[in-house]
């Protein structure tokens, strides 16, 4: 894992992303990601409707701030 710091765009509002766009935030598998939630160490999906799971940016920045602060 690198050191890098993770700068996220800034906006008004809180988005919502699906899946891909946060894997691409946090380089883990979906299979991971997935085992993850099961143990409450990422945040759980909104679903949006059948098939449809969707992530508040906001949670996903928390989550990477709390590793960051566990280092």
């Amino acid at each position: 894992m690198t050191n890098a710091v993770i700068d996220f765009p800034r906006s008004s509002a809180d988005c919502l992303m699906r899946l891909k766009e946060v894997l691409r935030v946090v380089p883990i598998s979906r299979t991971t990601f997935y085992r993850w939630i099961k143990e409450d160490k990422a945040p759980s999906p909104i679903k949006a409707g059948p098939g449809i799971s969707l992530w508040r940016r906001s949670e996903i920045e928390a989550m990477v701030r709390r590793w960051e602060n566990e280092r």
